[in-house]
């Protein structure tokens, strides 16, 4: 099971390489002249930039919370620590079998989502975010660590964060990621205008 997994996750890997590779061809660019202070204040005066990129992270810090909860929901809330990796495949799945559906939807719209070339930034603060988050949630339900193989009773509360940290924060923070996009309006003939300035 965990090398259909994996081999699911290379290819999904070598798909997204490959579809930012072609979007960079497509729409490279402009360089930062020199003496220009460039960079992220300047992109960050721009709505749409902010826009996506406030929408981007909070979807980021959501999917590595996720991740980081599978294994406590699986060891409290489901009872069997050995599902963790379908939990994985079960999170993973829906995103990869829809991604076509979705890049054809943004195209026949008019592209309207394009993705901004600078997401290693987004992904990395996601990536630190999201766990330190599901760790608070523990906390904050009193969870009590266990060493190295062994196991702890939980109490009550800790049981509730561990299927709030991994249910109702996450759904909560789908729900707020979608409000920046709401306020994204460049679509293509509005991005091949901006270009042309």
């Amino acid at each position: 099971m965990a090398l259909v997994f994996g081999a699911v996750t290379l290819v999904a890997m070598l798909a997204g390489i490959a579809g930012v590779a072609r979007l960079n061809r497509a729409a490279p660019g402009a360089r930062a002249e020199r003496g220009h202070p460039g960079g992220l204040l300047v992109a960050l005066r721009d709505r749409q930039f902010r826009a996506l990129t406030a929408s981007y992270l909070t979807v980021a810090i959501t999917m590595n919370l996720v991740l980081a909860a599978k294994p406590y929901f699986a060891r409290y809330e489901l009872g069997h620590p050995e599902d963790t990796s379908l939990l994985v495949g079960a999170f993973m799945a829906p995103a990869v079998l829809t991604i076509p559906v979705w890049v054809r939807a943004a195209r026949r719209r008019g592209e309207r989502g394009q993705l901004h070339r600078r997401v290693d930034h987004r992904e990395a603060t996601g990536g630190a975010v999201g766990p330190y988050l599901f760790s608070a949630c523990l906390a904050v339900g009193g969870f009590t660590a266990s060493g190295a193989g062994g196991t702890v009773a939980q109490s009550a509360g800790a049981l509730a964060a561990v299927r709030y940290g991994f249910t109702l924060v996450p759904a909560t923070l789908m729900a707020l990621a979608v409000l920046p996009q709401t306020r994204y309006t460049l679509d293509r003939g509005a991005h091949d205008e901006a270009m042309s300035r």
